[in-house]
């Protein structure tokens, strides 16, 4: 299997990725990033359910308000992973070497290979 995806862990929580600008800003810096290693087809960092407790009313809200984090991750395939695709196997590997274990909002960046046929079928659970 061609090595062209990369997988980034660590680096977002559900909460970062709600609000569309805090999201368009984590898209950008990762892409821009990851642009020093080669040609970046594609960034995909899937985003929670922006509905959760919205349904029920506001008395559920109050009670959920510690879990909506939590099930935002759980209910939503992929949520806090950050998916980069890139031109070639060689660029990708570049990417991963340097990639892996730097610092990251504080958190320690784990960077793994991860399947194009899942990406391809946006199954973000694998691995």
């Amino acid at each position: 299997p061609l090595k062209l995806v990369l997988l980034l862990l660590n680096m977002v929580t559900a909460s970062e990725l709600i609000d569309d600008d805090e999201y368009n800003d984590i898209r950008n810096q990762v892409g821009t990033e990851c642009e020093k290693f080669g040609q970046v087809l594609s960034v995909i960092i899937p985003r929670p359910n922006q509905n959760i407790g919205e349904e029920d009313g506001e008395d559920d809200e109050d009670d959920d308000d510690d879990d909506d984090d939590e099930k935002a991750a759980d209910g939503q395939s992929g949520v806090g992973r950050i998916f980069v695709r890139y031109a070639n196997k060689d660029q990708a590997r570049a990417a991963r070497t340097k990639l892996h274990g730097r610092q990251f909002g504080g958190n320690r960046v784990e960077c793994r290979f991860y399947p194009v046929e899942k990406l391809q079928v946006s199954d973000y659970t694998f691995g």
